[in-house]
């Protein structure tokens, strides 16, 4: 029987005219990252992060939390794993009995040369493969996804990488281009959100996807 992965998905919009009051709430850690954003979005985010741990995971001080060598947190009484990631107005929590990562994306902001720089080698090489299946002839180096299901493919392969990394807890302090093998042995499940978002969410064991969203 396959594990479970709940997944938790918030739209910070849904908590403006809320923020002082959510943010009593919430750890110390994430208040004084929300205070101190200068921009906009990144406020929300970092609240957001706080308010989902709070309302999914009961976290409300900060020696609830502990963090790894690379900065991911983590529970300190190890009772569950969890990882986050934001874009947009969106903040999403994996939530799991095993070491975890998520990742979200928006499906508008990849290029060609922005995959290069980051993507394994193979996985890059295997997205061109797949273009030129699909579009016989068609200028392999162009910079924007040359179809719908293309613009999809793009944003599931940066998740699935940047779920692992996360699963890791090495975030980009691994280089995806000089550590071919690192994606081996990861069991990885995808799905779009609300048009123009991919989520990837990465553990050792497969799993099924249990989605919630939060208001």
């Amino acid at each position: 029987m396959k594990d479970s992965v709940d997944i938790y998905i918030l739209d910070t919009e849904r908590l403006k005219g809320r923020e002082d009051n959510i943010v009593q709430g919430i750890a110390p850690y994430y208040a004084d990252k929300h205070r101190r954003a200068k921009v906009e979005s990144v406020k929300m985010q970092e609240l957001g992060a706080g308010y989902i741990l709070s309302k999914v995971l009961g976290v409300t001080k900060d020696e609830q939390l502990s963090f790894g060598e690379h900065g991911k947190p983590f529970l300190s009484d190890k009772s569950k794993e969890f990882s986050l990631s934001h874009a947009g107005s969106y903040v999403v929590l994996a939530v799991s009995k095993v070491p975890v990562g998520v990742d979200i994306e928006s499906t508008e902001r990849l290029t060609l040369s922005v995959l290069k720089r980051i993507l394994p080698v193979a996985y890059f090489d295997e997205l061109i493969s797949m273009r030129e299946k699909e579009n016989p002839g068609c200028d392999k180096a162009a910079e924007e996804p040359q179809s719908p299901e293309e613009k999809l493919r793009w944003a599931k392969a940066w998740t699935s990488v940047e779920a692992v990394l996360k699963a890791i807890g090495s975030g980009f302090f691994l280089d995806p281009r000089e550590e071919n093998s690192f994606m081996d042995g990861w069991h990885i499940e995808s799905f779009p959100f609300s048009y123009e978002f991919m989520v990837s969410c990465a553990t050792r064991f497969p799993f099924t996807v249990h989605q919630n969203e939060l208001t």
